[in-house]
């Protein structure tokens, strides 16, 4: 990758990041919230349980991918920034989803669903899928 481009992406990353933690923990009014005041639901997809039993489809779409795509751009990045196996990525990214959970809990800023750790991993794996095929094609050419 030219350095040039490499800056860019991480500049990219950098922003999506920010974004990321905007809108999963550092919501509007978290310095207010009670500490450990997050809610926790051990009980997997059971609010896409209840999405389904209320006929709420675009809330069920909306969360249901939404989780998923969140995550593709840091599975995608740190297969090219690394050159870490792939297991190793996944791992990472289950953790880094989890420890957005855990600020979610910690802040009270939503509510922290084992869940959204398999959808945003599958997210993440999503990505890193992606960066081998572009990789694998780049070669190609």
């Amino acid at each position: 990758m030219k350095k040039n481009n490499n800056i860019v992406l991480h500049i990219a990353f950098l922003v999506y990041f920010a974004i990321l933690l905007r809108m999963t923990v550092l919501r509007p009014g978290f310095l207010e919230s009670e500490p450990l005041s997050g809610v926790v639901v051990w009980r997997i997809f059971e609010m896409y349980r209840q999405f389904i039993r209320n006929h709420a489809w675009g809330t069920f779409t909306y969360y249901l991918i939404g989780n998923i795509l969140c995550f593709i751009p840091l599975g995608y990045y740190l297969k090219r920034v690394t050159p870490w196996p792939t297991w190793i990525l996944v791992g990472l990214s289950a953790a880094v989803s989890v420890a957005i959970e855990i600020g979610q809990y910690v802040l009270g800023t939503g509510v922290s669903e084992l869940d959204d750790v398999l959808l945003n991993t599958l997210g993440a794996g999503i990505g890193i899928v992606t960066a081998i095929l572009i990789n694998k094609t780049r070669k190609v050419e």
